[in-house]
């Protein structure tokens, strides 16, 4: 069986790692931007975004889903690619998405403000706190503040809830002295604010062979327990008797750690991978996720397994990080790569290709791991000789040099020609 590497993996493989940091990404849309504060547009769609965590039930006009993909960056970021479908004419062609990634932990529910005992500047602040997190939280932070009828903080006061189980809801209540002028509360769980958020106004591009329309955007947050939520609404109404219409993603999302011990990325099933001559402009970034540095990845984002027709190929590509290495800074890493087809039977093993060796003879001299340099495995494989069906790629990746391993699987289907 004839296999090739991947157009471009070499030379990606030498490339120094300046795109794991992804900073732009991070400084234009992070935790402290206010997206479009002044556009009341935008403004809409971010509070449709804070009643649904508050849990308020809006329910949209139509449901998106996903396919998010794993790329280490720089110290504990992880880097998301991601692309949403939604059915072809469930929104009109221009719309605004906003998007915003959220902690997992003490959120807060509900509260009121009511004069104490009809005392005129000492309020109680009572509500309730409830934990999206997987594990019981302790000690958790509130931040109390008074503000004028224009916003503008007057003071603010802390308070403590002392616990909170997983999944369950807790009680507290403060006593807070009203400043002058006091015409609004916030109540704010410290560490609940999105970690990132994004508004953009958007073209959505024609519809796939499967009746999908796909747009890719991209976050960056540290590793742990998140929730993205997503809206996307018409600009313009379809006619002047129906409201804009809106569609929703909600999903819980945890981002791995990858510093720790013999990891890899993501496996992006490509439709093609081509190389740029220089690393995209970082405020070009959000428009071409996919790009990472000089490589340009078209994934198969399609729901369920890939399906690809037996006369194409099917090419994969992935980074190996946290390798051993040796005192010329090279690793010594063998992927392999072994098929498995599905039968009445059950499944049954169906051939592998060679195993892939990165190492001091096959990598290039000037490949150094220590100043960022990355493995990047890949192989496309012709699917000629692949009858129809469904299979199973089992990819399993060793480091001889630190004794781990560590195996991944990618289910397709062979459509025939």
């Amino acid at each position: 069986m004839r296999v090739r590497l991947l157009a471009g993996v070499t030379a990606v493989t030498c490339a120094a790692a300046a795109w794991l940091s992804a900073p732009a990404l991070a400084q234009q849309s992070g935790a402290q931007a206010d997206p479009n504060s002044n556009n009341e547009e935008g403004q809409a769609l971010v509070q449709y975004v804070q009643d649904v965590i508050a849990g308020v039930n809006v329910p949209p006009d139509a449901t998106l889903t996903w396919e998010p993909f794993f790329v280490k960056s720089e110290g504990n970021q992880v880097y998301v690619p991601f692309t949403v479908a939604i059915p072809e004419d469930a929104l009109e062609d221009e719309v605004n998405l906003y998007y915003a990634v959220v902690p997992k932990g003490p959120r807060m529910s509900t509260f009121t403000a009511n004069p104490k005992d009809g005392s005129d500047t000492l309020i109680e602040i009572a509500g309730e706190v409830t934990n999206t997190a997987s594990t019981t939280v302790e000690n958790v932070s509130l931040t109390v503040t008074m503000l004028d009828a224009n916003g503008l903080a007057l003071s603010t006061n802390q308070a403590t809830v002392a616990s909170v189980a997983a999944g369950q809801t807790a009680p507290f209540t403060v006593e807070v002295t009203e400043p002058e002028g006091t015409e609004q509360y916030s109540v704010m769980v410290d560490g609940s604010a999105p970690v990132f958020r994004d508004l953009s106004m958007r073209d959505l591009p024609n519809a796939d062979s499967d009746d999908m329309v796909r747009v890719s955007r991209a976050f960056v947050a540290p590793s742990g327990e998140y929730e993205l939520i997503l809206v996307m609404r018409e600009r313009e109404p379809r006619n002047a008797a129906t409201p804009r219409r809106l569609a929703l993603l909600r999903e819980d999302v945890t981002l791995p750690s990858f510093g720790d011990g013999l990891a890899i990325s993501s496996i992006f099933v490509a439709r093609n991978i081509a190389v740029r001559p220089e690393a995209l402009d970082p405020d070009k970034q959000m428009e071409e996720p996919y790009t990472l540095g000089n490589m340009v990845i078209d994934p198969i984002t399609s729901a369920g397994p890939p399906s690809i027709r037996q006369n194409g190929e099917l090419s994969i590509i992935f980074f190996v990080y946290n390798a051993g290495f040796d005192a010329a800074k090279k690793p010594n890493v063998e992927v392999q790569y072994n098929f498995h087809i599905k039968t009445n039977e059950g499944e049954q093993y169906f051939n592998r290709t060679n195993p892939q060796q990165f190492n001091a003879e096959t990598l290039p001299p000037e490949f150094d791991l220590t100043a960022g340099h990355q493995v990047v495995g890949g192989q496309s494989i012709p699917l000629a000789s692949f009858e129809p069906g469904e299979y199973r790629l089992e990819m399993r990746v060793n480091d001889t040099l630190s004794g781990q391993s560590l195996t991944d699987n990618i289910p397709f289907i062979v459509l025939g020609s």
